[in-house]
């Protein structure tokens, strides 16, 4: 019982608002052999550049809903994780991306950050 009065009495975590620098994709089309051409020219000579830097997929400039609901976000999203980036949402989507995909879900953001491989701890002299 000591530890849950304790607990009570000092802060054991917060909420707090935080600002994060976050990079957007802007999408300018729904196809993914464009895409995956010009991503990859893009990024050629560094490839490494992200370094599994977190990134908000934006549709708000894509043509219509229409081609936005043809996107395939899987496919996308192995793209961008072949360059080291980690898509963690999506934003500026029609209806067709606002309305849950299955029951519980939104398609909001429907891609999950998915974390780099932990580095083994260098282990203490004995």
């Amino acid at each position: 019982m000591a530890d849950a009065s304790a607990a009570r009495t000092r802060a054991v975590f917060e909420f707090k608002s935080a600002t994060l620098p976050l990079i957007a994709v802007i999408l300018k089309t729904a196809d993914l052999a464009v895409l995956t051409e010009a991503i990859d020219a893009q990024l050629a000579d560094s490839p490494d550049f992200f370094e599994q830097e977190p990134v908000v997929i934006d549709l708000s400039q894509l043509p219509g809903e229409d081609v936005a609901a043809t996107l395939d976000f899987a496919a996308l999203r192995t793209l961008l994780a072949r360059h080291q980036t980690q898509p963690i949402a999506v934003r500026g989507g029609g209806d067709a991306q606002n309305r849950p995909r299955r029951p519980g879900r939104s398609a909001r953001a429907p891609l999950r950050a998915r974390r780099p491989p932990r580095r083994p701890r260098p282990r203490a002299p004995h």
